[in-house]
């Protein structure tokens, strides 16, 4: 809707500065108004049947009254009414279904079938299962993946009673000097 209505405001502002006709003109032969009640008193006037249209007292030529733009503007909005109408109520059942049931684009859309009779020189590649790329999260991300031992470090108790944690010593090379 909001992309309708920028639309509206580029033709608008095109036909006002640049004085194109982005927004059609229509032809219509009856209007009602209330700028025309002789009273001013807010009432409608309503004029049926409009054969003609005098400018400055020439005739237009034209077989009835010319509306400029207003007519185009609001069918304009009324399909774009109608395109987000009918995107929510597919994204509610959508969502609704949480995914799991057809929404009308997935049935508007044929399904891919399988080719069958290939007149190609290369042979059919087989399709392979899909591996479930879906990862649980870790609970304990800070937690180290392998236990101690599987690292290299070793338990060893001692003479005090107290368990230490002990690493093999790293190679010369790998150590930094200070």
């Amino acid at each position: 809707m909001t992309i309708g209505v920028l639309w509206e405001f580029f033709e608008f502002f095109m036909d006002t500065f640049l004085h194109t006709d982005m927004q059609k003109d229509t032809i219509i032969h009856t209007i009602h108004s209330v700028t025309l009640d002789p009273t001013r008193s807010n009432q409608v006037v309503t004029i049926h049947n409009i054969q003609d249209v005098a400018v400055n007292g020439s005739s237009l030529g034209l077989p009835g009254y010319l509306d400029i733009g207003l007519i185009d503007t609001m069918k304009d909005l009324m399909v774009n009414f109608l395109g987000a109408l009918v995107f929510s109520v597919t994204g509610f059942f959508y969502a609704r279904s949480k995914g799991k049931k057809k929404t009308p684009p997935r049935t508007l859309s044929p399904a891919r079938k399988p080719q069958t009779g290939i007149t190609s020189s290369r042979p059919a590649r087989l399709s392979r299962p899909r591996k479930n790329r879906r990862r649980t999260p870790d609970p304990h991300p800070f937690r180290p993946a392998q236990p101690p031992a599987a690292r290299g470090a070793s338990l060893s108790e001692p003479a005090g009673g107290k368990f230490s944690l002990e690493r093999p010593p790293l190679p010369l090379a790998t150590c930094r000097r200070l």
